[in-house]
């Protein structure tokens, strides 16, 4: 398979070169949505979500951009965050309508890419499935394999797997 320049397998064969984001911009476009404790919670975020791709050979641009933007529906009420959800065809279950405050997740998902302008597809996924603890393929590689990063029961887990495993 083809791969892009860090040395990533694309999954569409074509090279996927990141677009360039100001982050500092973002931060500070973003700190005018969220109270001063989301935004000292999110720059911790976004710098752990970084290490932990430098640790773990993962993109670290998009680690950080999406630690920088996973809490960006947070402060947002609950009916607002289902009124979002409504108006723009974000799916909601039964279990978020009752505990509307997971939203947030797929709703940031949304802002994420229609107020920040994200489109790695990668990023907006670590955004949408933060809350519900789905894994988050952070590497590839040409022989199929993939790590995967989860958190379970406060633990960070970190497992090499097959594509079809995923």
């Amino acid at each position: 398979g083809n791969t892009d320049c860090t040395g990533h397998l694309i999954a569409d064969g074509g090279w996927n070169i990141m677009q360039e984001y100001d982050l500092e911009s973002m931060s500070r476009k973003l700190s005018k949505y969220i109270d001063q404790n989301r935004w000292y919670h999110t720059q911790g975020v976004r710098f752990m979500s970084a290490a932990l791709a430098m640790a773990h050979g993962a993109d670290l641009k998009k680690a950080e951009l999406a630690g920088l933007l996973h809490d960006c529906a947070k402060c947002i009420s609950d009916s607002k965050k289902i009124k979002i959800c409504d108006k723009n065809g974000i799916a909601i279950t039964d279990v978020e309508r009752n505990n509307p405050f997971l939203l947030h997740a797929k709703v940031g998902a949304y802002i994420a890419r229609v107020k920040y302008g994200v489109t790695e597809p990668d990023v907006l996924d670590a955004i949408r499935y933060h809350t519900t603890g789905r894994p988050l393929r952070i590497t590839s590689s040409p022989d199929g394999t993939s790590r995967v990063i989860f958190r379970r029961s406060g633990k960070w887990h970190f497992v090499t797997s097959t594509s079809a495993a995923i």
